[in-house]
């Protein structure tokens, strides 16, 4: 049996993603040890055919050939996060949670966002299946966020009776700093996967955020 190239799955795995992947990303993607998918970055780090970049507490890999693409995005982000603080501290701006979300909604239209989600999270999943729907969920918020936040998930809470799925971000280090940006997330998550999972259409709503113990509930109903 033929033996895999390691070095070629993990350069095409960065060349198919513009916005760079960390060890664990690829490691679950490939099956390989986190052991290995660091041993063979670094040999393709001296090779000039990868670079990585550190955004918040996270280290990302990516492609040669993203190396400008990546410069701008952090760009984007850190004049993302400055608008939503200044739209957040402005108290004369009468701007609610849900004028927020429709804009992330737009946003999310006019870049196509549907086209930057990894086909890839639907393979294998059945939209019937409500414990598939979380998981599913919970992933499409990590291909937006996991880069430049800090959190963990909570077991889901599933209200079948009701078609109601609540994921839980805990200890996210955006709590504190600029709210708007969970409403703006879920104009971005809702309008993506409606655009890419045909036939399961959703809404996707921040039910509560509390500051205190770090918690952002997202509902997803459908």
């Amino acid at each position: 049996m033929e033996k895999p190239d390691i070095k070629q799955s993990i350069l095409d795995l960065l060349k198919s993603s513009k916005f760079g992947l960390n060890v664990k990303n690829i490691k679950d993607k490939l099956g390989y040890s986190r052991t290995t998918i660091a041993k063979y970055l670094d040999i393709l780090e001296k090779d000039n055919l990868v670079f990585d970049q550190k955004i918040g507490q996270y280290r990302v890999w990516l492609h040669k050939e993203h190396e400008n693409i990546k410069s701008l995005n952090v760009l984007i982000f850190d004049v993302y996060q400055s608008m939503l603080r200044h739209m957040e501290e402005d108290s004369e701006l009468d701007i609610s949670p849900e004028k927020i979300k429709k804009m992330g909604m737009t946003v999310a239209s006019d870049l196509h966002f549907s086209e930057l989600v990894d086909k890839q999270l639907f393979e294998g999943v059945n939209l019937r299946n409500f414990g598939d729907i979380a998981d599913l969920l919970m992933k499409a918020i990590d291909m937006m966020c996991t880069y430049y936040d800090n959190y963990s998930w909570r077991p889901p809470i599933i209200i079948e009776s009701k078609n109601i799925i609540i994921v839980r971000m805990y200890d996210s280090k955006l709590i504190s700093s600029t709210n708007y940006h969970f409403y703006m997330l879920s104009g971005f998550i809702e309008q993506a996967m409606n655009e890419t999972a045909k036939g399961s259409k959703g809404s996707v709503n921040v039910i509560q955020i509390d500051e205190k113990e770090k918690i952002v509930d997202f509902q997803f109903e459908f």
